[in-house]
């Protein structure tokens, strides 16, 4: 049983315990909780890593006796891999076994990949590794959708990921002209996010939504302070839209995390950002200056409802005095200056909390009445 259908329990009984429902009803809400899929099985999760490192076996083997083979038998091996993957794989979806077919899918995709590599130094095809990146996460998002696979869902954000990262390579490094190639990575991304509401993966959406930071730290170091200036405010919109509008992660279309808390990293991404260049004198300033007011504005808004919200808070707002510490240390400011300006932030910031808790703190039980 997951935590969160343990919470559920318990609110369960809360309920009969003080009247608001009756014996018969909470029983057949406990059995409904309890009959839930929880959408996680320690069981499948073994299998596909399994999958995963009998994928690198196999093409480890390949490689290995690759020249041992004839070109015919070297292609038809690959071949046979690729089909006998995803034939077994439709065959455990057709038997309910999801974590299985999953395994095999991921096999499958594996192979297909080696396949593309080995024939083409095979045939000495010419073309760049961010190429073969590219078609194999095309391999694998097309699979995702006619397969309704999650783990190829989950894959293809990755591989877009290793896409960008194979793509600076072949670029020359990150200049101020990014190539028009570049600006596929959120094209891709998006893709697999609607794939993701297709196959009802919700983890790959906030995967999605966590690669996007490795866009926005690429355009950072190619275009400046104006990306995570301009990523700062989008984020503190997003926030706040997404805090009115009670977009949380139980509606099927939003992150399982709420898009609320996504924002919220992406406001401290680009005051991450935003120190790499600014990180001394008045910059310094303007920057702390901002990212504990919005810190405290992100508390007070959404922290009442997610739990996420708050440890994020409480994670960035320690970072970021750990920061003014490191710099400051050893300047003008000195130890002892730090430390008091510390020591009025930490206060502010304390009654902040202690008020917002007060607000979050159910009331007082009345007594019975005499």
């Amino acid at each position: 049983m997951t935590r969160r259908n343990r919470f559920v329990q318990r609110e369960i009984e809360d309920w009969k315990k003080r009247g608001l429902i009756d014996a018969e009803l909470a029983e057949r809400l406990r059995h409904d909780v309890a009959t839930r899929n929880g959408g996680f099985a320690v069981s499948g999760v073994l299998i596909v890593m399994s999958a995963l490192l009998f994928s690198a076996a196999l093409l480890i083997f390949i490689a290995a006796n690759w020249e041992a083979m004839p070109r015919l038998a070297r292609v038809g091996l690959i071949a046979t891999i690729i089909l006998a993957a995803n034939g077994l794989g439709a065959w455990a979806s057709m038997l309910g076994r999801r974590y299985l077919a999953d395994a095999l899918w991921l096999i499958g995709s594996a192979a297909f990949a080696a396949g593309m590599a080995l024939v083409g130094q095979m045939y000495h095809l010419s073309g760049s590794e961010s190429g073969l990146y590219l078609v194999w996460w095309l391999s694998a998002i097309g699979s995702a959708v006619a397969l309704r696979s999650r783990a190829l869902t989950m894959a293809s954000i990755l591989l877009a990921v290793v896409w960008l990262i194979a793509g600076l390579g072949d670029w020359g490094g990150i200049e101020a002209n990014l190539p028009l190639s570049a600006h596929l990575f959120p094209l891709m991304l998006a893709a697999g996010w609607i794939v993701s509401l297709h196959t009802r993966v919700a983890l790959a959406r906030d995967l999605a939504l966590l690669a996007f930071g490795a866009y926005v730290t690429v355009l950072f170091i190619a275009w400046g302070v104006a990306v995570p200036i301009v990523t700062m405010a989008l984020a503190a919109l997003g926030f706040a839209a997404a805090t009115r509008l009670d977009w949380r992660g139980e509606r099927s279309a939003a992150p399982h995390l709420g898009l609320e808390l996504s924002m919220l990293q992406y406001f401290v991404l680009a005051g991450v950002l935003l120190h790499v260049e600014w990180h001394e004198g008045p910059g310094l300033v303007v920057v702390a200056s901002l990212m504990f007011a919005g810190l405290t504005a992100a508390l007070l808004l959404g922290g009442k409802e997610s739990s996420g919200v708050r440890r994020l808070v409480y994670v960035a707002f320690a970072g970021e005095l750990i920061f003014i510490y490191v710099q400051t240390v050893g300047t003008m400011l000195g130890t002892f200056g730090f430390l008091t300006l510390a020591a009025i932030a930490l206060a502010i910031f304390a009654r902040l909390v202690t008020r917002f808790e007060r607000r979050m703190a159910p009331p007082a039980q009345e007594g019975a009445s005499t």
